[in-house]
């Protein structure tokens, strides 16, 4: 579970095609075997897991795809005269969030 904070004014976060982006480029089959899930933890499509309240069969999430990532951080840069967008990632130093800290990353 990551928070995006897309409320600073000019962050390329405000983008909708640089979140999308971002989904695109987050593979999260590495992510649970980053964890030593492999096999075992199944790869989550939202928050909430099946059986509890709130739980959805589709949530529409974007599937792994780097090459819509690329197009769609291109295209961002080409509306922004070029510059590459700037995102800080900030996170708490345990060592359980770190591995995942560093595959957002």
């Amino acid at each position: 579970y990551q928070l995006l904070y897309v409320g600073k004014e000019g962050s390329p976060l405000q983008d909708k095609d640089i979140r999308c982006a971002m989904t695109y480029a987050t593979d999260r089959k590495s992510i649970v075997d980053i964890y030593g899930g492999t096999g075992i933890t199944p790869i989550a499509n939202g928050l909430f897991s099946p059986g509890e309240q709130g739980y959805l069969e589709d949530t529409g999430a974007l599937p792994f795809d780097l090459g819509k990532a690329k197009e769609l951080v291109d295209k961002w840069k080409a509306a922004h005269g070029g510059q590459t967008p700037k995102i800080k990632l900030g996170v708490t130093q345990d060592q359980t969030v770190l591995p995942s800290a560093s595959a957002a990353q």
